[in-house]
Protein backbone atom coordinates (compact mmCIF):
# COMPACT_ATOMS: atom_id res chain seq x y z
CA UNK A 1 0.00 0.00 0.00
CA UNK A 2 1.30 3.25 -1.02
CA UNK A 3 2.12 6.40 1.55
CA UNK A 4 0.66 9.64 0.79
CA UNK A 5 4.61 10.71 0.25
CA UNK A 6 5.20 7.99 -2.28
CA UNK A 7 1.60 8.14 -4.10
CA UNK A 8 2.51 12.00 -4.84
CA UNK A 9 5.74 10.77 -5.95
CA UNK A 10 4.80 8.43 -8.01
CA UNK A 11 1.79 10.72 -9.10
CA UNK A 12 3.63 13.97 -9.96
CA UNK A 13 6.89 12.69 -10.90
CA UNK A 14 10.75 13.16 -9.83
CA UNK A 15 11.62 16.58 -11.46
CA UNK A 16 10.73 19.64 -10.37
CA UNK A 17 9.40 20.29 -14.07
CA UNK A 18 7.47 17.60 -13.34
CA UNK A 19 5.55 18.34 -10.40
CA UNK A 20 5.16 21.53 -11.74
CA UNK A 21 3.48 20.06 -14.75
CA UNK A 22 1.36 18.68 -12.54
CA UNK A 23 0.16 21.44 -10.62
CA UNK A 24 -0.39 23.42 -13.85
CA UNK A 25 -2.54 20.28 -14.84
CA UNK A 26 -4.40 20.21 -11.99
CA UNK A 27 -4.85 24.21 -11.85
CA UNK A 28 -6.29 24.11 -15.91
CA UNK A 29 -9.62 24.94 -14.35
CA UNK A 30 -8.69 27.93 -12.80
CA UNK A 31 -6.13 29.68 -15.64
CA UNK A 32 -9.33 28.64 -17.85
CA UNK A 33 -11.40 30.71 -15.68
CA UNK A 34 -9.13 33.67 -15.16
CA UNK A 35 -8.71 33.95 -19.17
CA UNK A 36 -12.39 33.78 -19.52
CA UNK A 37 -12.72 36.88 -17.37
CA UNK A 38 -9.75 38.39 -19.18
CA UNK A 39 -11.52 37.59 -22.60
CA UNK A 40 -14.72 39.22 -21.02
CA UNK A 41 -13.64 41.51 -18.93
CA UNK A 42 -11.68 43.63 -20.71
CA UNK A 43 -13.50 44.42 -23.97
CA UNK A 44 -16.85 45.22 -21.72
CA UNK A 45 -15.06 47.47 -19.27
CA UNK A 46 -13.21 49.12 -22.25
CA UNK A 47 -16.71 50.18 -23.84
CA UNK A 48 -18.17 51.30 -20.81
CA UNK A 49 -15.10 53.44 -19.75
CA UNK A 50 -15.61 55.33 -23.33
CA UNK A 51 -19.52 55.75 -23.31
CA UNK A 52 -19.19 56.88 -19.45
CA UNK A 53 -16.51 59.41 -19.75
CA UNK A 54 -17.00 60.44 -23.70
CA UNK A 55 -20.90 59.95 -24.33
CA UNK A 56 -23.08 59.87 -21.56
CA UNK A 57 -24.08 63.41 -19.93
CA UNK A 58 -21.25 64.69 -17.55
CA UNK A 59 -22.59 63.78 -13.85
CA UNK A 60 -20.70 62.22 -10.73
CA UNK A 61 -22.58 59.23 -11.03
CA UNK A 62 -21.17 58.79 -14.61
CA UNK A 63 -17.91 60.02 -13.78
CA UNK A 64 -17.53 57.49 -11.21
CA UNK A 65 -18.57 54.56 -13.01
CA UNK A 66 -16.28 55.87 -15.68
CA UNK A 67 -13.76 55.58 -13.01
CA UNK A 68 -15.13 52.15 -11.90
CA UNK A 69 -14.84 50.95 -15.56
CA UNK A 70 -11.65 51.78 -16.19
CA UNK A 71 -10.21 50.41 -12.74
CA UNK A 72 -11.39 46.49 -13.52
CA UNK A 73 -10.21 47.27 -16.90
CA UNK A 74 -6.71 47.29 -15.92
CA UNK A 75 -7.62 44.64 -12.80
CA UNK A 76 -8.34 42.42 -16.39
CA UNK A 77 -4.76 43.31 -17.58
CA UNK A 78 -3.42 42.30 -14.36
CA UNK A 79 -5.07 39.26 -14.58
CA UNK A 80 -2.84 37.90 -17.30
CA UNK A 81 0.26 37.71 -15.20
CA UNK A 82 -2.22 36.00 -12.66
CA UNK A 83 -2.95 33.20 -15.19
CA UNK A 84 0.76 33.00 -17.01
CA UNK A 85 2.09 32.47 -13.03
CA UNK A 86 0.03 29.25 -12.73
CA UNK A 87 2.09 27.42 -15.81
CA UNK A 88 5.18 27.79 -13.35
CA UNK A 89 3.05 27.58 -9.74
CA UNK A 90 5.69 26.23 -7.72
CA UNK A 91 8.90 27.21 -10.00
CA UNK A 92 8.46 30.60 -9.72
CA UNK A 93 10.69 32.93 -8.46
CA UNK A 94 10.25 36.28 -10.67
CA UNK A 95 10.06 39.31 -8.31
CA UNK A 96 6.82 40.03 -10.56
CA UNK A 97 5.21 38.33 -7.87
CA UNK A 98 5.67 41.27 -5.52
CA UNK A 99 4.13 43.61 -7.87
CA UNK A 100 1.42 41.30 -9.01
CA UNK A 101 0.18 41.76 -5.05
CA UNK A 102 0.79 45.40 -5.22
CA UNK A 103 -1.51 45.62 -8.25
CA UNK A 104 -4.63 43.59 -7.43
CA UNK A 105 -4.85 44.28 -4.29
CA UNK A 106 -4.54 48.34 -5.10
CA UNK A 107 -6.87 47.80 -7.92
CA UNK A 108 -9.47 45.91 -5.76
CA UNK A 109 -9.20 47.63 -3.17
CA UNK A 110 -9.68 51.16 -5.28
CA UNK A 111 -12.87 49.16 -7.20
CA UNK A 112 -14.38 49.28 -3.40
CA UNK A 113 -13.64 52.69 -2.21
CA UNK A 114 -15.27 53.98 -5.77
CA UNK A 115 -18.20 52.21 -4.75
CA UNK A 116 -18.48 53.38 -1.39
CA UNK A 117 -17.95 57.24 -3.01
CA UNK A 118 -21.09 56.65 -5.13
CA UNK A 119 -23.34 55.43 -2.34
CA UNK A 120 -22.09 58.63 -0.66
CA UNK A 121 -23.53 60.46 -3.77
CA UNK A 122 -26.82 59.09 -4.59
CA UNK A 123 -27.25 59.42 -0.87
CA UNK A 124 -26.54 63.26 -0.43
CA UNK A 125 -28.71 63.27 -4.07
CA UNK A 126 -31.94 61.34 -2.96
CA UNK A 127 -31.82 62.14 0.94
CA UNK A 128 -30.61 65.99 1.02
CA UNK A 129 -31.82 66.85 -2.20
CA UNK A 130 -31.15 71.15 -1.48
CA UNK A 131 -27.88 70.26 -0.06
CA UNK A 132 -24.78 70.86 -2.49
CA UNK A 133 -24.36 68.41 -4.32
CA UNK A 134 -20.59 66.16 -6.13
CA UNK A 135 -19.82 68.00 -8.64
CA UNK A 136 -18.33 66.55 -11.22
CA UNK A 137 -14.67 68.36 -10.37
CA UNK A 138 -15.45 67.30 -7.16
CA UNK A 139 -15.83 63.61 -8.35
CA UNK A 140 -12.72 63.64 -10.32
CA UNK A 141 -10.89 64.66 -6.99
CA UNK A 142 -12.29 61.92 -5.32
CA UNK A 143 -11.95 59.37 -7.35
CA UNK A 144 -7.87 60.45 -7.00
CA UNK A 145 -8.62 60.88 -3.42
CA UNK A 146 -9.79 56.66 -3.34
CA UNK A 147 -6.90 55.62 -5.80
CA UNK A 148 -3.91 57.48 -3.45
CA UNK A 149 -5.92 55.86 -0.34
CA UNK A 150 -5.84 52.48 -1.93
CA UNK A 151 -1.82 52.61 -3.35
CA UNK A 152 -1.28 53.62 0.99
CA UNK A 153 -2.95 50.14 1.89
CA UNK A 154 -1.59 48.23 -0.66
CA UNK A 155 2.11 49.10 -0.80
CA UNK A 156 3.03 47.10 2.04
CA UNK A 157 2.69 43.94 -0.33
CA UNK A 158 6.38 44.93 -1.51
CA UNK A 159 7.56 44.01 2.18
CA UNK A 160 5.05 41.30 3.25
CA UNK A 161 5.24 39.05 0.22
CA UNK A 162 8.46 36.72 -0.61
CA UNK A 163 9.53 33.70 -2.42
CA UNK A 164 8.77 30.52 -0.26
CA UNK A 165 11.75 27.36 -0.80
CA UNK A 166 9.22 23.82 -0.89
CA UNK A 167 10.96 20.64 -0.53
CA UNK A 168 9.71 17.87 -2.63
CA UNK A 169 10.32 14.09 -2.36
CA UNK A 170 12.23 13.31 -5.84
CA UNK A 171 13.61 9.98 -7.05
CA UNK A 172 16.79 8.10 -5.80
CA UNK A 173 15.95 9.12 -2.21
CA UNK A 174 16.36 12.79 -3.27
CA UNK A 175 14.47 16.07 -2.51
CA UNK A 176 13.35 18.62 -4.77
CA UNK A 177 13.26 22.20 -4.06
CA UNK A 178 10.46 24.95 -5.79
CA UNK A 179 9.68 28.12 -5.38
CA UNK A 180 6.06 29.90 -4.54
CA UNK A 181 4.76 33.13 -4.08
CA UNK A 182 2.79 33.83 -1.25
CA UNK A 183 2.71 36.34 2.02
CA UNK A 184 6.14 35.76 3.84
CA UNK A 185 5.82 33.81 7.55
CA UNK A 186 8.83 35.53 8.76
CA UNK A 187 7.87 37.45 12.49
CA UNK A 188 8.21 41.15 10.94
CA UNK A 189 6.05 40.66 7.98
CA UNK A 190 3.80 38.07 9.06
CA UNK A 191 2.74 40.29 11.92
CA UNK A 192 2.31 43.22 9.29
CA UNK A 193 0.45 40.84 7.09
CA UNK A 194 -2.16 39.95 9.99
CA UNK A 195 -2.69 43.27 11.08
CA UNK A 196 -3.36 45.28 7.43
CA UNK A 197 -5.81 41.31 7.03
CA UNK A 198 -7.74 42.46 9.90
CA UNK A 199 -7.94 46.00 9.10
CA UNK A 200 -9.45 45.12 5.56
CA UNK A 201 -12.16 42.95 7.13
CA UNK A 202 -13.12 45.86 9.43
CA UNK A 203 -13.24 48.29 6.60
CA UNK A 204 -15.37 46.23 4.48
CA UNK A 205 -17.79 44.61 7.12
CA UNK A 206 -17.70 48.82 8.02
CA UNK A 207 -18.35 49.47 4.70
CA UNK A 208 -21.14 46.75 3.73
CA UNK A 209 -22.87 47.98 6.84
CA UNK A 210 -22.83 51.59 5.99
CA UNK A 211 -23.96 50.26 2.27
CA UNK A 212 -26.68 48.52 3.81
CA UNK A 213 -28.07 51.52 5.74
CA UNK A 214 -27.36 54.35 2.98
CA UNK A 215 -29.33 51.84 0.28
CA UNK A 216 -32.58 51.31 2.74
CA UNK A 217 -32.98 55.15 3.31
CA UNK A 218 -32.50 55.59 -0.56
CA UNK A 219 -34.94 53.57 -1.29
CA UNK A 220 -37.66 54.80 1.51
CA UNK A 221 -37.02 58.21 -0.11
CA UNK A 222 -37.36 57.57 -3.80
CA UNK A 223 -40.75 55.56 -2.77
CA UNK A 224 -42.14 58.62 -0.61
CA UNK A 225 -40.72 61.03 -3.32
CA UNK A 226 -42.80 59.60 -6.02
CA UNK A 227 -46.24 58.88 -3.90
CA UNK A 228 -45.76 62.54 -2.82
CA UNK A 229 -45.38 63.67 -6.79
CA UNK A 230 -48.02 61.55 -8.11
CA UNK A 231 -50.63 62.80 -5.00
CA UNK A 232 -49.98 66.01 -5.95
CA UNK A 233 -50.50 66.37 -9.22
CA UNK A 234 -53.45 64.75 -8.97
CA UNK A 235 -54.91 66.94 -6.50
CA UNK A 236 -53.51 69.98 -8.98
CA UNK A 237 -54.47 68.15 -12.13
CA UNK A 238 -58.72 68.46 -10.38
CA UNK A 239 -58.81 72.06 -9.19
CA UNK A 240 -59.83 73.03 -12.76
CA UNK A 241 -61.88 70.82 -14.89
CA UNK A 242 -60.97 70.30 -18.79
CA UNK A 243 -63.81 71.69 -20.02
CA UNK A 244 -63.52 75.16 -18.28
CA UNK A 245 -60.10 75.89 -19.47
CA UNK A 246 -59.04 73.48 -23.14
CA UNK A 247 -56.34 76.01 -23.95
CA UNK A 248 -54.82 75.86 -20.61
CA UNK A 249 -54.44 71.83 -20.16
CA UNK A 250 -53.23 72.20 -24.06
CA UNK A 251 -50.38 75.07 -22.60
CA UNK A 252 -49.71 72.40 -19.78
CA UNK A 253 -49.03 69.35 -21.74
CA UNK A 254 -46.42 71.00 -24.06
CA UNK A 255 -44.87 72.50 -20.88
CA UNK A 256 -44.83 69.05 -19.48
CA UNK A 257 -43.11 67.58 -22.44
CA UNK A 258 -40.44 70.49 -22.62
CA UNK A 259 -39.43 70.03 -19.38
CA UNK A 260 -38.80 66.43 -19.64
CA UNK A 261 -37.34 66.80 -22.94
CA UNK A 262 -35.13 69.22 -21.52
CA UNK A 263 -33.98 67.32 -18.63
CA UNK A 264 -30.66 66.27 -19.93
CA UNK A 265 -29.30 69.84 -20.30
CA UNK A 266 -30.84 70.79 -16.71
CA UNK A 267 -28.74 67.53 -15.16
CA UNK A 268 -25.68 68.53 -16.27
CA UNK A 269 -25.99 72.30 -15.03
CA UNK A 270 -27.11 70.73 -12.23
CA UNK A 271 -24.19 68.62 -11.74
CA UNK A 272 -21.76 71.25 -12.29
CA UNK A 273 -23.14 73.94 -10.05
CA UNK A 274 -23.84 70.88 -7.54
CA UNK A 275 -27.40 71.70 -7.47
CA UNK A 276 -29.98 69.13 -7.50
CA UNK A 277 -32.48 67.39 -9.72
CA UNK A 278 -35.05 67.83 -7.49
CA UNK A 279 -34.96 72.00 -7.52
CA UNK A 280 -37.67 71.38 -9.85
CA UNK A 281 -40.07 70.08 -7.21
CA UNK A 282 -39.01 73.42 -4.68
CA UNK A 283 -39.37 75.81 -7.88
CA UNK A 284 -43.25 74.45 -8.53
CA UNK A 285 -44.28 74.74 -5.04
CA UNK A 286 -42.48 78.49 -4.90
CA UNK A 287 -44.91 79.40 -7.76
CA UNK A 288 -48.33 78.79 -7.61
CA UNK A 289 -49.10 80.53 -10.82
CA UNK A 290 -51.72 78.54 -11.71
CA UNK A 291 -52.63 74.77 -11.95
CA UNK A 292 -51.24 74.04 -15.29
CA UNK A 293 -47.92 75.45 -14.36
CA UNK A 294 -48.10 73.59 -11.10
CA UNK A 295 -48.71 70.35 -12.81
CA UNK A 296 -46.31 70.95 -15.34
CA UNK A 297 -43.41 71.40 -13.15
CA UNK A 298 -44.64 68.45 -11.09
CA UNK A 299 -44.17 66.32 -13.79
CA UNK A 300 -41.10 67.17 -14.89
CA UNK A 301 -39.74 66.48 -10.77
CA UNK A 302 -41.73 62.93 -11.52
CA UNK A 303 -39.43 62.65 -14.63
CA UNK A 304 -35.88 63.85 -12.98
CA UNK A 305 -36.93 61.65 -9.58
CA UNK A 306 -37.58 58.70 -12.12
CA UNK A 307 -34.09 59.57 -13.12
CA UNK A 308 -32.48 59.07 -9.87
CA UNK A 309 -34.18 56.14 -9.19
CA UNK A 310 -32.67 54.19 -11.91
CA UNK A 311 -29.13 55.87 -11.15
CA UNK A 312 -29.59 54.45 -7.10
CA UNK A 313 -31.10 51.23 -8.23
CA UNK A 314 -28.31 51.03 -10.82
CA UNK A 315 -25.57 51.93 -8.01
CA UNK A 316 -27.41 49.67 -5.83
CA UNK A 317 -26.87 46.42 -7.73
CA UNK A 318 -23.18 46.94 -8.54
CA UNK A 319 -23.16 47.04 -5.00
CA UNK A 320 -24.94 44.00 -4.07
CA UNK A 321 -22.84 41.81 -6.78
CA UNK A 322 -19.77 43.62 -5.52
CA UNK A 323 -20.61 42.26 -2.07
CA UNK A 324 -21.52 38.63 -3.30
CA UNK A 325 -18.06 38.53 -5.39
CA UNK A 326 -15.92 39.27 -2.53
CA UNK A 327 -17.49 37.29 0.18
CA UNK A 328 -15.65 33.66 -1.00
CA UNK A 329 -12.74 35.14 -1.51
CA UNK A 330 -12.65 37.01 2.18
CA UNK A 331 -14.04 33.47 4.04
CA UNK A 332 -11.28 31.47 2.09
CA UNK A 333 -8.30 34.03 2.85
CA UNK A 334 -9.33 33.47 6.62
CA UNK A 335 -9.37 29.63 6.73
CA UNK A 336 -7.02 28.26 4.23
CA UNK A 337 -3.43 28.00 4.83
CA UNK A 338 -1.14 26.82 1.76
CA UNK A 339 0.48 23.03 2.02
CA UNK A 340 4.23 23.73 1.81
CA UNK A 341 5.17 20.10 2.98
CA UNK A 342 5.44 18.80 -0.20
CA UNK A 343 2.89 15.77 0.16
CA UNK A 344 -0.17 17.55 -1.83
CA UNK A 345 -1.11 20.16 -4.12
CA UNK A 346 -0.12 23.97 -2.44
CA UNK A 347 -3.89 24.52 -2.75
CA UNK A 348 -6.96 22.42 -3.93
CA UNK A 349 -8.62 23.36 -6.96
CA UNK A 350 -11.55 24.38 -5.00
CA UNK A 351 -9.48 27.04 -2.73
CA UNK A 352 -7.87 28.17 -6.32
CA UNK A 353 -11.14 29.13 -7.77
CA UNK A 354 -12.98 30.62 -4.46
CA UNK A 355 -9.52 33.06 -3.82
CA UNK A 356 -9.79 34.31 -7.21
CA UNK A 357 -14.00 35.09 -7.04
CA UNK A 358 -12.68 38.90 -6.80
CA UNK A 359 -12.06 38.31 -10.53
CA UNK A 360 -15.97 38.51 -11.15
CA UNK A 361 -16.64 41.54 -9.56
CA UNK A 362 -14.25 43.11 -12.48
CA UNK A 363 -16.54 41.81 -15.25
CA UNK A 364 -19.98 41.92 -13.80
CA UNK A 365 -20.46 46.09 -13.47
CA UNK A 366 -20.74 46.46 -17.74
CA UNK A 367 -23.54 44.16 -17.76
CA UNK A 368 -25.24 45.43 -15.28
CA UNK A 369 -24.92 48.80 -16.87
CA UNK A 370 -26.26 47.42 -19.58
CA UNK A 371 -29.15 46.17 -18.28
CA UNK A 372 -30.25 49.24 -16.73
CA UNK A 373 -28.97 52.04 -19.10
CA UNK A 374 -30.80 52.06 -22.46
CA UNK A 375 -28.08 54.58 -23.73
CA UNK A 376 -25.18 52.30 -23.02
CA UNK A 377 -26.75 49.27 -24.55
CA UNK A 378 -27.80 51.70 -27.42
CA UNK A 379 -23.88 52.39 -27.98
CA UNK A 380 -22.90 49.14 -27.02
CA UNK A 381 -25.51 47.24 -30.26
CA UNK A 382 -24.43 50.14 -32.79
CA UNK A 383 -20.08 49.16 -31.24
CA UNK A 384 -20.81 45.87 -32.27
CA UNK A 385 -22.84 46.34 -35.56
CA UNK A 386 -19.99 48.55 -36.56
CA UNK A 387 -17.74 46.12 -36.00
CA UNK A 388 -19.71 43.15 -38.20
CA UNK A 389 -19.56 45.88 -41.07
CA UNK A 390 -16.41 46.45 -41.21
CA UNK A 391 -15.38 42.50 -40.18
CA UNK A 392 -13.67 41.90 -43.36
CA UNK A 393 -11.43 44.86 -43.21
CA UNK A 394 -9.97 44.13 -40.23
CA UNK A 395 -9.55 40.74 -41.31
CA UNK A 396 -7.78 42.08 -44.28
CA UNK A 397 -5.96 44.52 -41.64
CA UNK A 398 -4.80 41.91 -39.49
CA UNK A 399 -3.62 40.08 -42.37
Amino acid sequence: MLTNQTAFQSSLGETLEDINNAHTKAYLPVIIFGICVIVVGFPSNALAFIFFSKKATKSSFHCFISAISLNDALVNLAIIQDSIALFQYINNDNIACKLYFFLIHLLVGNSLLLIVAISVDRFRRVVYPFARQITVKMAKIIVVGTSMLSLSLSVHYFYTSSIEHITFPGGSNQTVVGYFCTLSEEYPQATVSKIFHVLYICFHILSIGFLIISYIIIMKKLISLRNKVKSKINSSAHKKSPQDCPSSMTTMEDQTDETVMDYSSNETKNQETGKSSFSLEKQSESKPSGSNIVVSRLRGASALSETERAFSVTAFVITVASIICFVPYYVNASISEPNLDGKSLVHSVIHMVTRRSYMLNSIVNPFIMFYFNTAFRKFVVSTLCCLCKNKKAIVAFMK
